[in-house]
């Protein structure tokens, strides 16, 4: 698998255009079987990135949208993905440049709307804001889609999940060496 970086400043004017700043490409092998969390570095005269990956076998995509159904117009709060050694930050109205208003039908503008899931595991959602207790959501790979109320808001979590369903046919994969090929 092939990483590419292509880092930019964004100049603002438009007659002056983008300007680069960092690029570079980076291998790794998708032969293996580590589940530890992995970092490769890209460095250059100006920068150096750090990238931090977990493999996940067999994956399924969940692609995921919050939207907010009561009136607010905000969402300040934190949404995360994935089990306690290993979260993917999917919202964070805190950081910089973060919008918390919201889009169009009321979903939050998510900085990253796809996850990858094991095949067999459970999509672990978590989101805390300002007036609540922290909330944990668990949704299988059957499931659509989710509503409930935190705090002042009532959320409705939609995934659509892409892949194919091993438990449907049998002998889909096979073991070649250290990895599972799929047929």
């Amino acid at each position: 698998m092939v990483f590419e970086f292509s880092l930019k400043i964004i100049m603002g004017d438009e007659e002056a255009g983008d300007q680069e700043f960092s690029k570079g490409m980076m291998e790794r092998s998708t032969v293996t079987s580590d589940r530890r969390p992995l970092t490769l570095w890209l460095g250059s005269c100006l920068s150096h990135v750090k990238m931090e990956f977990v493999n996940v076998p067999c994956a399924l995509e969940a692609s995921v949208a919050v939207n907010i159904l009561n009136k607010e117009s905000y969402f300040h709060g934190k949404i995360t993905a994935g089990d306690n050694k290993n979260r993917i930050l999917l919202y964070d109205s805190k950081v910089a440049g973060t919008k918390t208003e919201l889009g169009c039908g009321g979903s939050v503008p998510l900085t990253r709307h796809a996850v990858a899931v094991e095949w067999g595991r459970d999509l672990v959602l978590r989101f805390a804001v300002p007036s609540a207790k922290q909330k944990s959501i668990i949704l299988e790979h059957d499931e659509e889609e989710r509503t409930f109320k935190l705090g002042t808001y009532e959320l409705q979590v939609e995934i659509i999940w892409t892949g194919i369903l091993i438990k449907q046919r049998k002998n889909v994969l096979k073991k070649i060496g250290r990895a599972l090929v799929l047929l």
